[in-house]
């Protein structure tokens, strides 16, 4: 079994994602109570899957991280990126 953690800005990425065949909904949180529609068990197993997949480091050393950014985007653009931005602009 492989864990997503939903990180995804818009939620049409979630979407397509979870439209997949092999993809289920795992969620677990600590924060609340469980759902209704979750057994006491099956909960106490999220808990331990999702502590084994998170453990203490930061995110983005336990998987695998994706930043998708516009031309234009918050990094510094190299010349030629910031020529076909104007090309495209104009």
């Amino acid at each position: 079994m492989e864990l997503l953690l939903d990180l995804f800005d818009e939620n049409i990425c979630l979407h397509n994602y979870s439209m997949q065949t092999a993809v289920s909904e795992y969620r677990y949180w600590n924060s609340a109570d469980k759902p209704s529609s979750v057994s006491r068990k099956e909960w106490d197993r999220r808990a331990e899957a999702w502590d084994r997949v998170l453990g203490m480091e930061p995110l983005s050393t336990r998987g695998f991280v994706i930043d998708l950014h516009e031309i234009g985007g918050p990094f510094p653009q190299h010349k030629a990126d910031q020529k076909r931005k104007q090309k495209g602009a104009s």
